[in-house]
C-alpha cells in the first residue's frame, strides 16, 4: 500500500511541498509536474498506479500552487521553477543515486518537464508529456497578448472557458507572460536526440490543441517518440473517466525504456 508523504523543500528561504510515495524496493523513480491551477494531490489515483509499478513517485507544488510559497498562480520566471524542479530531484537522487528515472508532465508541467530536460541532458531516462504546453504559437500564450501586462486576468472561469475551452484559469498575465517566453525558449531549444518520449494529449481537447503542439513536438523530437491520442479525451488526459487507457500507455512506454 502506498502512503503519502508531504515536506517541504527549503530553497533560499521558501518552502515547495514535495509529495512523495515511497516504496520499500522501488524500480525506478517517477517524477509528475503538474498543471497550471493544479495540485499534486490531484495526481494520487495515478501515483499509486504506479507505485504499484514499482515506482517510488514524487513531485512538487509548483510556486504560487497548492501548499508551496508564493501568491497564488503567479509564476514570473519559469527557470525558477525549473531550479525547483532541481533541487527537488537532487533531494531524491541522496537516498537513490542510481535509479531511472522518468518524467511525467501535463499541460504548464509538459511545458516544465521539456525545458528541464533542454537544462539536464542527463539523469532520466525517460519522458511522458501529457497535452504539453508547447508550439510555435498556443491558444493559451496568445492571451498574454491580447491582455494588459500589469493588470491580472481575473476574468471569471465561465468567461475563460468560452475562450479556450475549460477550466483551468483564471490566468495572471504575469504568468501568461512568463509562459510565452518559455514556449519561445523551448521551441528554439535543443531537441530531445535519444531521449524515449511518449507524447498523449486527447482528441478532444480544446485548450492546448495538438496541431499547435505539434510544430514544436517537430523540432524536437528524437530517435525514440511514440504519438498517443486518447480518444474522446479532452484536456486532462488523466480524468477518472480515461484513466484506465492513459495509465496502460504510460506502463507500457515505462516498461519499453527501463
Amino acid at each position: 500500500m502506498s502512503v503519502l508523504e508531504i515536506n517541504d523543500v527549503e530553497i533560499g528561504n521558501k518552502g515547495i511541498a514535495v509529495y512523495q510515495w515511497p516504496h520499500p524496493s522501488p524500480r525506478y523513480l517517477l517524477l509528475i509536474l503538474h498543471g497550471h491551477n493544479e495540485h499534486m494531490g490531484l495526481y494520487e489515483s495515478v501515483a499509486k498506479s504506479l507505485h504499484a509499478h514499482g515506482a517510488f513517485v514524487f513531485g512538487p507544488d509548483h510556486l504560487g500552487h497548492g501548499l508551496s510559497h508564493g501568491e497564488r498562480l503567479v509564476i514570473e520566471d519559469f527557470d525558477r521553477v525549473v531550479n525547483d524542479v532541481q533541487i527537488t530531484v537532487a533531494t531524491i537522487r541522496i537516498r537513490y543515486p542510481t535509479l531511472p528515472l522518468i518524467i511525467i508532465g501535463h499541460s504548464m508541467g509538459g511545458m516544465i518537464a521539456t525545458r528541464y530536460v533542454q537544462l539536464n541532458k542527463t539523469g532520466h531516462c525517460g519522458l511522458v508529456l501529457s497535452a504539453p504546453l508547447l508550439g510555435d504559437r498556443t491558444r493559451i500564450t496568445n492571451l498574454a497578448i491580447k491582455q494588459p501586462r500589469k493588470v491580472a486576468f481575473t476574468t471569471s472561469v465561465n468567461s475563460i472557458e468560452s475562450k479556450i475551452g475549460d477550466s483551468i484559469g483564471p490566468f495572471k498575465c504575469i504568468t501568461l507572460a512568463a509562459m510565452d517566453r518559455t514556449r519561445r525558449l523551448i521551441h528554439s531549444g535543443p531537441g530531445f536526440e535519444n531521449l524515449p518520449v511518449l507524447w498523449l494529449y486527447g482528441s478532444e481537447d480544446t485548450i492546448v490543441l495538438a496541431k499547435e503542439t505539434q510544430t514544436t513536438i517537430d523540432r524536437l523530437k528524437g530517435t525514440y517518440f511514440v504519438t498517443e491520442p486518447i480518444p474522446g479525451a479532452q484536456h486532462n488526459v488523466f480524468s477518472e473517466s480515461h484513466l484506465a487507457v492513459t495509465l496502460a500507455k504510460v506502463i507500457s512506454f515505462i516498461d519499453s525504456v527501463l
